[in-house]
């Protein structure tokens, strides 16, 4: 009925087109008014728009000029005038929609048509690129035509000033990477003061390649991150206690089943043996002879019948012709116990699951793991590795496991002037200053011998998926998309438009080619090359990580061909490597998208042969090029080779992209092994080897089925189902710290824009006092359980107010809650308003300020680490039958709510405690610091030896000198023991690191604390200072 439906009205797809087509034809009729125009008039075009929009106009009423406009100024400027269907795609970016067009549409030309609309408005409009190379280029190659409209461009890159991202920013167009437009963001959010922010607001953006940083980097987190303090020596006990440890090839797990004594009869024989344990019946889990009777009751007829078992120590399904349940007879069955359990292990002490990403310890490893842990000394004779003392242990046990069985160099990451940069898996480009979390990046250093940094705590953080659902208008851009539709419209609302292409496709993508083994597939791969170079056909070849780059680069290094290798080790290099992919018999490698956004024109790149030339030089350099071009024309265009499938189809056809652009001609092929990591992982090659190798296939020979590659996609198909599940669950989880970032983001901005919060903190006050009452004297209760004598601590240790509470009370018998609450209150206010008569209300209300602001970061430092932590173990609710994602929801807003009463009442705390002096105060207490440091600063040496040679040692003391033994009245305390004054830190980070002449100054105060005295630095800058 759909189909039927759909050849009626089209698809949504083409009913867009066909309405997109319409604004096309009334663009159209406008060229030969701006043809008209002289260059002068654009500027005040564009004025005249903006007036428009002052005036009601929408900017949906413009398009159609100001695409016309654009148009014109393009041909102008850079000699290129957008097609049709170029138009189309800069209408669906301006609608806020995704874009597709094929490689080598001009989707950096079709930007300039939406980009220079949405930019009328004077808010800004952004240009999102994956690196600082596009990001200039295509500001430097579109700037002009901006220009030429009276519009600024600028754009941001790392290392710039905040004086020259503030300006960049301020224009009407910016361009610059995912990265800097989100590190920005954070950073602005840091500001103390509006003044220091650089961004003026996210109104709207086009993205390029949004699928490499919507989909491929959306669970990627942008941190911001300070040291902790926290040793790193474990991580490197750990790694070297690892390769003391065993991998098993393969572990798998069935528990309970009904075993097989005996078949009687010819129904099941040979399908069902002796010794197999039925695990699954008809699609039910069986666990008893009777389920199996009850799964097979009610077949009268002959039916198929699906049983999972357990055979040859793996799972299995066989599928049998059962006549009727009285088939059931011929099977002697046998329960087994709930504990039974059925593996298989070759030998070893952990097991890598390839799928989940994870590491797991066997049964012998985790006797092994807890006896060497015990020899190293990390876990005392007679102790466990699971006491709850050593849950740190195991995480970092864990994490080194990770780092040993699941990453590895040259792959996931690569080691560079002694540094880990991680590679990204889908772009094959590094990503420097990125870290994995959870310790893993702590112990990959500690495998590869490099400098071991601290683990870091986070400071402000914001994943992709939330940063860019903040932009009012958002848009991408890209070539594959559209296998990624359902998760664009779900997550960021974005509908995928397919653009058709201007010139018919002409690429013939051949069928995949699939050998027994990789040594077989390189064989096949490295003859393909030669046989291109012979017809001086160019020749990319697509791999997917750094290592099969070399094993292929070695090959063909071997077989005497040359060939350039661009992947994450020569980045810098890659637009210059891409672009000249295109020469007659040219071979590339490249990994997975590398080089994306540079185009591969056949031929090379004309412009690169023609830089610093005379112009004869560049004549005869362009009838060069148009030699070479007609010469690859004729041997076929680009070839492409992919030496696996990827996991994901959208890769897969960016690959195949980089051939046929604009009508070329061009050819794409994978080469697959039953050893691929994608075979491998989702299917079982070694069953898939034997079959084939029954059947008579021989090493050296390839299947060629168009049936095994719709196989094959259906298996990428459930992997992106997978990948897509994560990152929706990621999203709900980091959704919950989103709105708390709003709500925390909001304050700071508020805090930044008021000129005067006496009446905020005034309010606080308030709150903070009625809390403290109603906890001393709860309401309705007797006078016998109210905690007066807690009142009374709790404002002498957090507000430096000495009252009496209880003696207060007892003078009059009448006062209750509400009369201390006044009286309070009464108290507070009129000890706040001396010190404001004494700092002034300017000055106070600037220390207000920056108080809160610091209070607020330290505060939310600590939230952001409360809910990683409380992430990590979330999911072990699911034993007590309760909801994880309920649950996080639940303690998240728990914590949340907690983290704003600290905030309120550290701030009125500490206002409170701020003591002021005046400038004689000052000098009297500098005077005694200065008598106090001279004091300790004696500086003595031994009397030198007389000339007769007798020593001062014999000379007898004077009585006066004699030294008298220093005896301690209470016991020293460790600098490394809890501070006796119930702080929580270490006795050196707190009154340990005071003299004792000051300890009594400021009490209870941290060393990271706004110093009370209201200068506005740390206490350890301050009046906590240690003498120099």
């Amino acid at each position: 009925m759909f189909k039927f439906v759909k050849s009626i009205f089209g698809s949504r797809n083409q009913r867009l087109l066909r309405q997109y087509g319409r604004l096309v034809t009334a663009t159209n009729a406008l060229d030969e008014r701006m043809r008209a125009l002289p260059d002068d008039a654009f500027p005040t075009l564009t004025a005249e728009f903006r007036t428009r929009l002052g005036q009601g106009a929408d900017l949906d009423s413009l398009l159609p000029e100001a695409f016309a406009a654009v148009r014109e100024a393009a041909r102008r400027t850079l000699g290129m005038r957008h097609f049709d269907v170029q138009l189309i795609g800069g209408i669906a970016l301006h609608q806020g929609k995704i874009s597709e067009m094929r490689t080598g549409e001009g989707k950096t030309l079709v930007a300039t048509l939406p980009t220079y609309l949405n930019a009328l408005p004077g808010l800004g409009a952004h240009v999102v690129t994956v690196n600082d190379y596009l990001a200039t280029r295509d500001a430097e190659w579109m700037g002009p035509v901006y220009r030429f409209l009276g519009m600024s461009v600028g754009v941001i890159r790392a290392g710039q000033t905040q004086d020259e991202k503030r300006a960049a920013y301020a224009c009407d167009i910016t361009y610059g990477t995912n990265n800097e437009y989100g590190f920005d963001y954070l950073r602005d959010n840091l500001a103390f003061r509006l003044e220091d922010r650089v961004q003026r607001g996210l109104q709207f953006a086009i993205v390029d390649e949004v699928d490499s940083i919507l989909i491929d980097e959306a669970r990627t987190p942008l941190i911001i991150s300070g040291p902790a303090d926290e040793s790193t020596e474990l991580y490197l006990k750990i790694n070297n206690l690892v390769p003391r440890l065993a991998r098993a090839t393969k572990e798998e797990a069935v528990e309970g089943g009904v075993r097989i004594l005996a078949v009687d009869g010819e129904v099941f024989a040979g399908n069902l043996k002796p010794d197999d344990v039925l695990l699954n019946v008809a699609g039910t889990p069986v666990a008893t002879p009777a389920d199996v009777k009850a799964a097979l009751a009610g077949m009268k007829s002959a039916a198929r019948v699906k049983f999972e078992l357990w055979r040859e120590a793996r799972s299995q399904a066989v599928t049998v012709e059962v006549p009727g349940s009285m088939a059931l007879a011929e099977l002697s069955l046998e329960t087994l116990g709930d504990d039974a359990r059925y593996d298989l292990r070759v030998g070893g002490d952990y097991w890598v699951d390839e799928k989940q990403k994870q590491v797991h310890l066997t049964e012998v490893g985790h006797e092994t793991i807890e006896r060497i842990v015990k020899e190293a000394g990390l876990v005392r004779e007679g102790g466990s590795l699971y006491d709850a003392t050593h849950i740190r242990l195991m995480h970092h046990l864990n994490a080194a496991l990770r780092a040993h069985g699941l990453y590895h160099k040259d792959v996931e990451y690569i080691v560079r002037n002694g540094e880990v940069i991680i590679v990204d898996e889908f772009t094959g480009r590094t990503m420097p200053g990125r870290r994995w979390s959870d310790g893993l990046h702590q112990a990959v250093e500690a495998k590869e011998g490099v400098e071991v940094r601290e683990e870091n705590q986070t400071i402000a953080s914001i994943t992709f998926q939330n940063f860019f659902r903040m932009y009012q208008t958002l848009s991408g851009m890209t070539g594959t998309a559209d296998t990624e539709a359902f998760e664009f419209q779900q997550i960021y609302g974005l509908e995928v438009v397919v653009i058709p292409t201007h010139r018919p496709m002409q690429r013939q993508d051949r069928s995949d080619l699939v050998y027994l083994t990789q040594k077989d597939k390189f064989e096949a791969i490295v003859e393909d090359i030669r046989d291109c170079i012979g017809r001086q056909q160019p020749v990319l070849v697509g791999t997917t990580s750094i290592e099969t780059s070399e094993l292929l680069s070695n090959a063909l290094r071997a077989q005497g061909i040359a060939h350039e290798v661009l992947n994450a080790k020569q980045h810098e290099r890659e637009a210059q490597i891409v672009a000249q992919a295109g020469r007659p018999g040219a071979v590339t490698i490249a990994t997975n998208m590398a080089g994306r956004g540079t185009d591969i024109v056949l031929g090379g790149k004309p412009d690169a042969m023609a830089s610093d030339a005379d112009a004869g030089s560049i004549e005869a350099a362009g009838a060069e090029w148009q030699a070479r071009h007609q010469q690859v024309l004729a041997s076929g265009g680009l070839h492409i080779i992919g030496t696996e499938r990827h996991e994901s189809r959208r890769i897969d056809n960016q690959l195949r992209g980089r051939s046929g652009r604009q009508g070329d001609p061009g050819s794409s092929r994978f080469y697959l092994s039953l050893e691929d990591n994608l075979m491998r992982i989702f299917g079982d090659p070694e069953r898939m080897k034997a079959l084939l190798s029954r059947v008579g296939m021989k090493a050296g020979e390839a299947i060629e089925s168009p049936l095994l590659s719709r196989q094959i996609e259906r298996a990428q198909r459930k992997v992106e189902a997978y990948n897509f599940d994560l990152r929706k669950n990621l999203l709900e989880y980091d959704d919950v710290a989103n709105d708390q970032r709003k709500v925390i983001y909001g304050h700071r901005n508020d805090l930044m824009a008021s000129e005067d919060i006496a009446d905020t903190i005034k309010d606080l006050r308030q709150d903070v006092i009625a809390g403290l009452v109603a906890q001393a004297m709860p309401p309705e209760t007797v006078e016998e359980h109210w905690n007066l004598e807690g009142l009374r601590v709790t404002l002498a240790r957090d507000f430096s107010v000495g009252f009496d509470a209880k003696a207060w009370v007892d003078a009059e018998k009448s006062r209750g809650a509400r009369e201390m609450e006044e009286f309070l209150i009464s108290a507070f206010e009129q000890a706040y308003a001396e010190k404001e008569a004494m700092l002034g209300a300017a000055e106070l209300r600037r220390i207000e300020r920056t108080l809160l602001l610091q209070i607020l970061d330290s505060q939310w430092r600590e939230h952001l680490a409360a809910m990683d932590y409380m992430r990590q173990g979330i999911f072990l609710r699911s034993y007590a039958q309760k909801n994880p994602k309920q649950e996080y929801k639940r303690e998240a807003f728990e914590l949340f709510t907690s983290m704003l009463d600290r905030i309120n009442y550290d701030a009125v705390s500490l206002l409170a405690r701020m003591q002021v002096r005046s400038e004689a105060e000052v000098e009297r207490e500098e005077q005694e610091r200065q008598a106090r440091l001279e004091r300790m600063m004696q500086f003595q040496h031994a009397e030198a030896p007389s000339i007769t040679g007798g020593s001062p040692a014999d000379e007898k003391p004077a009585a006066d000198s004699a030294s008298v033994p220093f005896q301690r009245e209470v016991r020293k305390i460790g600098r490394n023991e809890p501070c006796p004054c119930g702080s929580g830190r270490k006795y050196k980070q707190c009154h340990g690191a005071l003299q004792p002449e000051e300890m009594d100054a400021f009490p209870n105060v941290g060393r990271n604390d706004p110093c009370p005295c209201g200068s506005g630095q740390k206490y350890k800058h301050c009046h906590g200072s240690l003498p120099e």
